[in-house]
């Protein structure tokens, strides 16, 4: 009999994993593309769960030489296991960033550790720059070799404070200070390898490093953190098996459900990945259930989508300039990069010509992000409860289904009705993402600002074999019955739902917002009535 190796959920440690038998995923043929290259800084971006620990775990153990970890992987025969190199491991989401000096103090502390440890001599009243040049100069002196740097989550000291930008600034200095004597200490080291979530503009923590060779979006190495649908098969087959039987489904539907809720993310617009922690979980558990919300979500993102109060990027295929993707500045944080970068938005495709990207297509990765970044904003923007908004929710379907224009009425106001002027800049835009919002929630497939060739609606609100159609007005001066009507005659006048009669229910709907109160006008659309 096989036997059955357990589920690394929550391990991210490749030592472990290997000796207590958990099942590792062999990700050491992308290590190895990375290494043969024999160029000396990098970085990788990706959300978190996603596996950069246990990659930087993995080369860690790799450059250790500890070649009984890696026997069957692909890797083992072409290492040279003879040559062990000392490695410096850095592991930011450890530190305290509370604030600048005590993140300096907590960096100290571990540069003085790792220097006790491997008993080099390191002035205790010197600068952090001077202490962590002395430890890798000290080390190439003692062991004659050069040094390989792995930092895991290079940024959270970073992130954690975004909300407080002069700590954020101050804690950017602390790190630039340490980042900066990886390029002037080059000549000791062999190897970098640096993780994030956030790629920084060069003009901050980079400024002293740009040589640094980002593989985020490289398509050689788009497979390096998740698992691909060939991986989930061939070491998962046994849970998968298990989860059918427990669900009372087909291997084959289980599949596609599984699919659906955690697969889609892409770096490349090629390649597409699992979310490691979603996936496991849901094996471990038989269960389908939006976890990597729960731990994976940055509170900056929230934030700042709240700030903005536009979640265009979040209901449109976006279309944009590869470039535009690099620029992230405290203060200037732009949402789309934040939301690719953060795992909410992934690269569905691209256009290339003659070798240069021209643009990616951006959209939601699957329904385990859908479901929860849209959970999530109907609370930020209603000041309700998951269990108030659910019910609301599920009333707003039932009055689609009637074409029950009172009872859309009732919902709304309801749902509007806590919402305080002192949360949110009242505008256009912020009923918008209000509306969306709870349309997302609903699990409507949400598509804004389309385009047909007489004209442009707000949305298209897509939900099994129903579809709304829906126009939104927003005016303090105008009364809602004048913007429902506008609304709905603009629908109508410019037939904006031709491309939807195919579905059995089709919904036009005008939506009018004026002095914190809402109205809405709902019409039921069939052959009859064209």
């Amino acid at each position: 009999m096989i036997e059955v190796k357990e589920l690394p959920l929550s391990i991210d440690t490749f030592e472990e994993i290997i000796e207590d038998n958990y099942i590792y995923v062999d990700k050491t043929k992308e290590i190895w593309k990375i290494i043969e290259k024999r160029k000396k800084y990098h970085f990788l971006s990706r959300p978190r769960r996603f596996g950069k620990s246990l990659l930087i775990s993995t080369m860690k153990e790799l450059f250790l030489g500890n070649e009984k970890l890696f026997k069957n992987l692909y890797i083992h025969d072409k290492w040279e296991w003879n040559r062990k190199y000392p490695v410096l491991h850095f592991d930011m989401s450890k530190h305290d960033s509370t604030s600048p000096k005590n993140l300096e103090r907590s960096i100290i502390h571990s540069i003085e550790k790792i220097a006790n440890k491997k008993q080099i001599n390191i002035d205790k009243e010197i600068s952090l720059k001077d202490k962590f040049t002395d430890l890798i100069e000290g080390i190439h002196e003692s062991i004659g070799e050069k040094l390989v740097v792995l930092v895991d989550e290079y940024d959270k000291p970073i992130l954690d404070n975004i909300g407080n930008l002069k700590i954020a600034n101050k804690n950017r200095e602390v790190l630039k200070s340490f980042y900066n004597i990886l390029k002037s200490s080059g000549q000791y080291i062999h190897f970098v390898f640096i993780t994030g979530v956030s790629k920084f503009s060069q003009t901050s923590i980079f400024s002293g490093s740009n040589v640094l060779k980002d593989l985020t979006f490289n398509e050689n190495y788009s497979k390096i953190c998740g698992y691909s649908q060939d991986e989930l098969l061939n070491y998962f087959d046994e849970y998968i098996n298990s989860f059918a039987k427990s669900a009372s489904m087909t291997k084959n539907s289980l599949l596609k459900k599984i699919k659906s809720y955690y697969d889609g993310y892409s770096w490349d617009g090629k390649n597409f990945l699992y979310n490691p922690y979603s996936i496991l979980s849901s094996l471990d558990d038989k269960l389908f259930s939006n976890y990597w919300f729960k731990t994976g979500t940055p509170s900056f993102l929230i934030e700042l989508i709240k700030k903005e109060n536009d979640i265009s990027s979040l209901i449109t295929k976006l279309k944009i300039d590869p470039n535009s993707l690099t620029d992230f500045e405290l203060g200037n944080i732009n949402l789309t990069s934040a939301l690719l970068q953060s795992g909410y938005l992934t690269i569905k495709d691209k256009r290339e010509y003659e070798g240069e990207i021209l643009e990616y297509v951006l959209d939601i990765p699957n329904k385990e992000v859908h479901d929860s970044i849209f959970k999530e904003l109907s609370s930020i923007y209603t000041n309700k409860s998951y269990s108030e908004l659910k019910i609301l929710a599920y009333d707003l379907l039932s009055s689609f289904k009637t074409s029950d224009s009172e009872k859309f009425n009732k919902v709304m106001k309801i749902l509007i009705s806590r919402i305080s002027y002192l949360d949110h800049k009242r505008d256009e835009s912020f009923y918008h993402a209000l509306f969306l919002s709870i349309m997302g929630l609903l699990g409507f497939s949400i598509r804004g600002e389309i385009i047909t060739n007489i004209g442009r609606f707000d949305a298209g609100l897509i939900h099994e074999n129903i579809v709304v159609i829906c126009e939104i007005k927003y005016n303090d001066r105008e009364n809602l019955d004048k913007l429902t009507d506008i609304a709905m005659n603009q629908i109508i006048k410019r037939r904006y739902y031709e491309s939807y009669l195919n579905k059995d229910i089709v919904i036009l709907l005008g939506l009018g917002f004026s002095n914190m109160d809402v109205q809405g006008k709902l019409k039921s659309l069939n052959k009859k009535s064209l």
